[in-house]
């Protein structure tokens, strides 16, 4: 389940690594330059989890272009369902 729920947040973080400092850009300074840690695997693999998010959208477009609509426990079957699997996410 923890692996699971890195799918989540991956797509909450940046997909740059880790946050870790800002300083002023030592040429320009109305610029500033931002420092991050290393990336972990959702990050390096950002560009995937895009498509499935975009994937989601297109679905909701459709969804709700066709007046569909899913019960509670029709979305957690859904999600249940790439999230259970251990090929789904990178």
């Amino acid at each position: 389940p923890l692996d699971r729920s890195m799918f989540l947040e991956s797509l909450l973080t940046a997909p740059n690594g880790q946050f870790r400092d800002i300083k002023l850009n030592t040429f320009d300074q109305s610029k500033f330059d931002f420092y991050y840690g290393r990336k972990v695997a959702s990050q390096r693999y950002f560009y995937e989890l895009e498509q499935v998010m975009a994937g989601a959208l297109n679905y909701c477009f459709h969804t709700g272009k066709h007046q569909l609509a899913f019960t509670s426990h029709e979305l957690e079957l859904l999600l249940n369902s790439y999230m259970g699997k251990p090929n789904m996410i990178p």
